[in-house]
């Protein structure tokens, strides 16, 4: 099979690519991020309602920053732990 791109333009096309990925992994990092915050305020309210309470406790004081530098599962970010009124 033989290539129409020459050097310079398929450099420039790795590039885009190279980029689109890193793009593309910061925005799902942060979209999880933000999804992680906003089920912990739900449970929260949901839980005082109820007469409960959770706490969910980070895993790591830089979970936070890891966020933007590395992907993470979303069971390993955060502990949650819940207390039932008795």
């Amino acid at each position: 099979m033989t290539t129409i791109l020459n050097a310079q333009l398929k450099a420039e096309l790795e590039q885009v690519r190279d980029r689109l990925l890193s793009d593309q992994t910061r925005i799902v990092q942060t979209t999880i991020a933000q999804t992680e915050a906003q089920l912990d305020r739900t449970l929260q309210q949901i839980n005082l309602l109820l007469g409960s309470s959770v706490q969910a406790t980070e895993v790591t004081e830089g979970a936070k920053a890891e966020t933007a530098s590395q992907p993470k599962q979303l069971s390993s970010k955060l502990a949650i732990t819940t207390k039932h009124a008795g």
